[in-house]
């Protein structure tokens, strides 16, 4: 192919996903809740219309922030 091969793209998705697991057992573990993902420009969840605790916003910040670290380092 002319840029490489279609599935390099998705070669770190696996850490993502493990971290994603990872967050949300601690979740489940020290907040007895499942972990939620803010709306865009909302405090409430998606889904389970909760608001949505510091906590659970820090560890929504961490999880984008390795996100973006991850594609800018695979891009490189």
């Amino acid at each position: 192919m002319k840029r490489g091969i279609a599935i390099s793209q998705m070669s770190m998705t696996w850490f993502y996903l493990l971290l994603y697991q990872l967050l949300r057992v601690y979740s489940l573990y020290f907040n007895r809740k499942e972990f939620v993902m803010p709306c865009k420009g909302s405090r409430y969840d998606f889904f389970q219309e909760r608001r949505v605790t510091k906590d659970e916003m820090l560890m929504f910040a961490f999880q984008m922030v390795v996100f973006v670290v991850i594609s800018i380092l695979k891009l490189k």
